[in-house]
């Protein structure tokens, strides 16, 4: 458990925010709790670090500009004892544990001038050693530890005048370095987000804009200006939630007037949202996250005196309750959140501004427990069909408040707030089809443990959906673009259609806007003829029942064009009767020919073959392959036949030759050559 303290005091010529944040596991909702009196300290303090230690004590580092003299609560023992000193005496300074548990206290006010005096606490020792002095003296400094293990040490003043500067402790080194200034001179508040950057939040500035925010982004080492505050304020107070975002309270505006509403700093979407309104408008107060999530404002000013007033903050339901009472008015208390989920709170200043030296200890207050149960509108229905599911909680402690949240087995189904009667309804159309287990899960509040219902059974019939196919053209040939076309009805009913000729998939594409189109060449791989082509829907979750829609295409060959060669062949010698003749014919998709026509799709040329025919007898030669006269160009090709001729006793034969193109392509022409055969003279 880890809590970090930073405050600013009030000086004469800047007013300056509060800022007290705890770091202190996960929300788990309780109820309201109690103040008892602690040991006083030994000395009055206000306006020192309350730093929590990594064995659950809390550090009160010095005790004015006059004395150095520090203690620690130890929350087993329920008492203060002294501790090593600090070796420079001041009020005002910045606060933050280190990753090695020792806590780094910088600057200060020494009484007569800002310090830039720097010293580390060991816990174990109990000691005080010096670590060199800042680049800068500085009081009320904005103090933030980074992930790399360094520390942010931004704007603060020197009692007269607000900074813009920055700089870097690196706890390796010890040394001190600068880095970018801040756009803005503030006594701020820094803040490490979630994504490991740090937000710089109001204070009073050179311009009094008290509700300008800024990015420190540790990589570039740089502040960029963002999201402002909704409501411009100082002597506020800055907790960081179990979910990282940034819960700022109360204030005053630049008109004097506290201020009631809350807001809260989301990081991801870098912005600032009013929250829940406190109870009582205050300022100069102190606010402390708990173990269970909850945020404690207390104490500070109204207005017309200081306050005793405290109030929780609940993240889930975004609201304010009034809780205990302190036993003493105080603004601007030291405060640390401890391992039991109570909190520790010390000295701060009475309505005469005098620091006090007494404490007193939160304790936390069982949670009254809750039941839930669940019905449900309709115990059998059809997906699409609204049904209502009703959430009922219970406790002897009385009216629950917060949210219940819905599910579908480990599914979410929604979530809604319980009103006043302790029921949460929830209607909703898309439970999804087959027999469900529906139950309801309480989140729990600060004052009520959190419950869920046994599981009901709910049957949900699949709904009926229907589907259509379009394919243009209906007639394709190979390689030529063919677009399917799918539309579903309702649109969600599926969410990606799978194209289909027989057995073979030709391709999926997802429903959008309940329509799947696949565009694709019309493959190799479909024969020749009317073929059935098949939409399949396919559902993530099948909520629908959807047959399947089939349409008929008919796919066409692709043309060739063909130039066929003749020639003259002669046997090997004058009394020999055999030659062998090469029979050869170029062979081009027609894409690429003079009678292309507007063909711009072409083919593969290999997909042809080619059949020489013998006119004279009217039989063929031979079927070969077609092959591509260049391998990087699929549209022209050749075929080529080595022919055995015997002339038997003949001079010469001259043959008419012609040729039929097959495969994925055709071109039947009775175009023929003349090839002779003939023995040499």
């Amino acid at each position: 458990m880890f809590v970090h303290v930073r405050r600013v005091s009030i000086n004469r010529t800047l007013i300056a925010g509060l800022f007290i944040a705890a770091t202190v596991g996960s929300y788990q909702a309780q109820s309201a709790g109690s103040f008892s009196p602690a040991d006083s300290m030994a000395g009055a303090r206000a306006s020192v670090p309350a730093i929590l230690l990594q064995d659950g004590r809390v550090l009160l580092a010095g005790q004015d500009a006059s004395s150095s003299a520090s203690e620690v609560y130890d929350p087993a023992t329920g008492s203060f004892t002294p501790t090593g000193s600090l070796n420079q005496a001041s009020s005002s300074a910045g606060a933050v544990r280190l990753d090695d548990g020792r806590v780094l206290v910088v600057g200060g006010w020494d009484g007569a001038a800002a310090t830039a005096s720097v010293e580390l606490y060991d816990a174990a020792s109990g000691t005080f050693s010096s670590a060199g002095n800042m680049l800068v003296p500085r009081m009320d400094p904005a103090v933030e530890r980074l992930r790399d293990g360094r520390v942010l040490i931004a704007g603060g003043h020197d009692g007269s005048t607000a900074y813009t500067s920055a700089e870097l402790y690196d706890p390796a080194s010890g040394t001190f370095t600068a880095t970018g200034s801040m756009r803005i001179a503030r006594v701020g508040v820094a803040t490490a987000l979630p994504d490991g950057a740090v937000l710089v939040i109001g204070g009073p500035s050179a311009d009094c804009d008290a509700s300008s925010a800024e990015r420190y982004d540790p990589a570039a080492g740089t502040f960029t200006s963002m999201a402002s505050l909704n409501v411009a304020r100082h002597r506020f107070a800055v907790t960081v939630l179990a979910d990282g975002r940034l819960l700022v309270t109360g204030g005053i505006d630049q008109t004097g007037t506290p201020i009631a509403n809350a807001e809260v700093y989301d990081g991801a979407a870098g912005t600032f949202q009013l929250a829940g309104t406190l109870q009582t408008p205050r300022y100069d107060h102190s606010a402390v996250r708990l173990r269970d999530g909850g945020v404690l404002a207390i104490g500070g000013r109204d207005g017309a005196g200081v306050l005793n007033a405290v109030e929780i903050y609940d993240p889930a339901a975004d609201r304010f309750s009034t809780d205990a009472v302190l036993s003493a008015p105080r603004m601007s208390p030291l405060v640390a959140a401890l391992a039991d989920g109570g909190a520790l709170v010390a000295g701060g200043r009475n309505i005469d501004a005098q620091a006090l030296a007494t404490a007193e200890r939160y304790t936390r207050s069982p949670r009254s427990a809750t039941s839930t149960t669940i019905t449900s509108s309709l115990a059998s229905s059809t997906y699409g069909q609204p049904v209502t599911y009703d959430a009922t909680v219970t406790s002897g402690g009385g009216a629950p408040t917060g949210t219940v949240r819905f599910f579908d087995g480990a599914a979410v189904l929604g979530a809604t707030t319980v009103d006043s009667t302790g029921r949460a309804t929830l209607t909703i159309s898309t439970t999804a089809a087959g027999t469900r287990a529906i139950k309801a899960v309480y989140s729990g509040s600060l004052d009520f443990d959190a419950s869920e219902s046994l599981p009901i059974q709910q049957v949900v019939a699949k709904a009926i959906g229907s589907g259509t196919l379009t394919i243009a053209p209906l007639q394709r040939q190979y390689s030529d673009p063919v677009a399917f076309a799918a539309t579903v009805s309702p649109a969600t009913a599926a969410q990606r259609v799978t194209f289909r000729v027989s057995t073979t998939v030709l391709g999926s594409a997802d429903v959008v806007g309940g329509k799947a189109t696949l565009t694709i060449p019309v493959p190799a791989n479909m024969p020749v003829g009317s073929r059935i082509i098949t939409a399949e829907f396919n559902q993530d979750v099948p909520n629908y029942t959807i047959g399947s829609v089939s349409k008929s295409m008919s796919i066409l060959k692709e043309d060739a064009r063909v130039t066929i060669y003749g020639y003259t062949a002669y046997t090997a010698c004058r009394t020999c009767s055999v030659a062998k003749v090469i029979l050869r014919a170029d062979v081009d998709d027609i894409s690429v020919t003079p009678d292309a026509n507007g063909d711009t799709t072409p083919g593969d040329i290999r997909n042809a073959t080619l059949t020489f025919i013998n006119r004279t007898t009217y039989g063929n030669v031979a079927t070969v392959p077609v092959t591509l006269e260049d391998p990087g160009v699929l549209t022209k090709g050749e075929a080529v036949y080595e022919w055995t001729v015997d002339l038997g006793t003949a001079q010469s034969k001259t043959f008419s030759i012609g040729y039929s193109v097959g495969g994925l392509y055709s071109r039947t022409t009775y175009e023929s050559v003349a090839v002779t055969v003939s023995r040499p003279k």
